[in-house]
C-alpha cells in the first residue's frame, strides 16, 4: 500500500509526539495532602462540551489526507461505572482529493473511561454522511463508521488532546464502462486521526 502523501502523516505523528511532551510537562511533582476527613474531589469530564481541529489521513481505497472539526459532549450516566461517560461525537471532515474533492459528516456516539491519570480510553460506532465529486458528477452516501477507539490526554485546564483509529463504510457508484452495466461499489476504510480540544 503506497500513500499518496507521506509528510501529512509525519506532520499528525509529529503533532501528538509534541501535545504528549507538554502534558508530561504539566505533571506536578508534588501532590497536596488532603486534610483528615476531606475527600478528593475527582475531575471528570462530565456534562461538558468540547471542539477543535484534527488532521488524518485515510488508508485503503481513499489513501488521502483530510483535515477537520471534533466536537463532544459528555454526559455521566453510569452511576454503576464511576469515570464512564456517554459522548455525542458530530465532526466535520474534509478530504484533499487528487481527482475531485470529499467531505464526510460524522454523528457518533461513544464510551469513554476517566481512569483519573492524564489518559482516558474510549470506543464507540456511528453514521456518516458522504459526498464525494468528481469533474461532471458527484456521489451522496448515508452510511455507518462500524468503528472508532481512540485515547484522550490532558494538556491543561481547558485543553486536551486525542488520537483515534476510525473505520467507515463507503458506498461509490460506477458508472457504465464499454457495455459493462452501472453498479455500486463499498468498502472499507481506516483512518487514523489527531488533533486538539478546547473546554467548556
Amino acid at each position: 500500500m503506497k500513500m499518496r502523501h507521506p509528510w501529512l502523516l509525519a506532520v499528525i505523528a509529529s503533532i501528538v509526539m509534541m501535545m504528549g511532551v507538554d502534558a508530561q510537562a504539566q505533571v506536578e511533582p508534588d501532590e497536596e495532602e488532603e486534610p483528615d476527613g476531606v475527600e478528593e474531589v475527582v475531575d471528570i469530564d462530565q456534562d461538558r462540551t468540547t471542539i477543535g481541529p484534527f488532521l488524518g489521513y485515510d488508508f485503503d481505497e481513499i489513501d488521502e489526507g483530510f483535515i477537520g472539526v471534533d466536537a463532544r459532549v459528555y454526559f455521566h450516566m453510569f452511576d454503576f461505572v464511576p469515570g464512564l461517560s456517554l459522548v455525542f461525537n458530530p465532526a466535520f471532515n474534509y478530504y484533499f482529493m487528487t481527482d475531485g474533492s470529499m467531505i464526510q459528516i460524522d454523528a457518533n456516539g461513544l464510551l469513554r473511561l476517566d481512569l483519573d491519570v492524564p489518559v482516558a480510553p474510549f470506543g464507540g460506532l456511528g453514521m456518516a454522511f458522504n459526498r464525494r465529486t468528481f469533474a461532471d458528477d458527484a456521489d451522496l452516501s448515508l452510511t455507518i463508521n462500524p468503528f472508532i477507539f481512540g485515547v484522550d490526554f490532558e494538556l491543561g485546564d481547558a485543553l486536551g488532546g486525542f488520537v483515534q483509529f476510525r473505520g467507515t463504510r463507503h458506498t461509490q457508484s460506477v458508472p457504465e464502462i464499454e457495455g459493462e452495466p452501472a453498479t455500486t461499489m463499498t468498502f472499507t476504510t481506516v483512518a487514523f486521526m489527531g488533533g486538539v480540544h478546547l473546554r467548556f
